[in-house]
């Protein structure tokens, strides 16, 4: 399998497992077991956003946003990025109406994005301290995927992970998924 293959897979699974879970989004684990005692291996939609089968929830569609920064041109990735994340939130996204937000965004999403909005530093805004979700973990995938340069991926790991989500528990998370990610492409 050559390394263009690799990185179609990579992102394909991150949207298939996004479209998979979507199903029980915020659901516990009790109320799972009950819906799908021998595992949920479908995508159906549902959950609480009522996704259709294979829709994209916030997690693909941010995910979209950080490849189309490695993408473009340009010196700061990180910075267009934060660009292409504020663009979604605004509306200015493929298959939504202009100006209409998406119906899933996590709080610390939220908070990241509107401090940016405030700051204009990508690198100063995220959620703070303390909001330690897994968002930034979900999207993390195409610097590892683009970026060659091992010191060069986990600072943009990072940087990427604290626009919206700077706990150390995200920023260092996505930096060792992206490691692993990397030496799984590697292979």
């Amino acid at each position: 399998m050559d390394r263009r293959d690799r990185v179609a897979g990579g992102l394909l699974g991150v949207h298939a497992g996004d479209a998979l879970g979507a199903a029980v989004e915020f659901s516990s684990w009790s109320s799972i077991r009950d819906r799908y005692p021998d595992g949920l291996c479908d995508i159906v939609g549902g959950g609480p956003f009522g996704w259709s089968p294979g829709d994209a929830t916030d997690d693909t569609d941010l995910t979209r946003a950080v490849l189309l920064a490695y993408l473009a041109p340009g010196d700061d990735v990180v910075r267009a990025a934060a660009d292409n994340m504020v663009a979604w939130l605004r509306g200015d996204w493929p298959g939504r109406q202009p100006g209409m937000e998406p119906r899933d965004i996590g709080g610390a999403t939220r908070a990241g994005l509107m401090r940016y909005l405030e700051t204009g530093d990508p690198r100063v805004s995220g959620a703070g301290m303390g909001r330690a979700g897994n968002g930034s973990l979900m999207r993390c995938i195409p610097t590892a995927l683009a970026v060659t340069d091992q010191s060069r991926r986990i600072r943009e790991s990072m940087d990427i992970s604290a626009i919206t989500h700077d706990d150390p528990r995200c920023t260092v998370a996505c930096a060792a998924y992206n490691e692993i990610a990397d030496t799984l492409r590697s292979e």
